[in-house]
């Protein structure tokens, strides 16, 4: 199954989940921008696992400060990784509902204008015996 979102759907949906309201520029070839408070980070996507997201970043040094100053990540399942410059997205430490539980992720694209989310839903299996 595939979801696509442009820049501005990605920012609404966004803005139901934080108090902040991001703003997201979507830069090609795997990387995206986003600012929140004022800051403003570059992210590459490193990995796609099938319930995992990394992306790399890379800040200067006053920007990572205000960054560690007014950048709060403290939800469940989202992961700043200051020593090796990475986030993670962690799906199965974030709060499951049941329909959410069972999906997972087969690749993450971003290109100029869009972000495609490519993934599907694990199939229950019940014995036959």
């Amino acid at each position: 199954m595939l979801l696509v979102f442009t820049s501005d759907e990605l920012e609404r949906l966004a803005g139901n989940f934080s108090a902040k309201k991001p703003s997201i520029e979507f830069l090609g070839d795997n990387q995206l921008k986003v600012k929140v408070s004022k800051v403003s980070i570059k992210l590459s996507l490193e990995e796609v696992q099938p319930r995992r997201l990394t992306f790399s970043y890379k800040m200067n040094a006053v920007v990572n400060f205000f960054a560690d100053r007014f950048v709060k990540m403290n939800k469940p399942g989202l992961f700043w990784d200051k020593e090796s410059d990475r986030i993670h997205i962690d799906f199965d430490q974030m709060p499951q509902e049941e329909t959410l539980k069972n999906f997972f992720l087969r690749q993450l694209i971003i290109d100029n204008q869009k972000i495609i989310i490519d993934f599907d839903l694990y199939q229950k299996v019940e014995d036959k015996a």
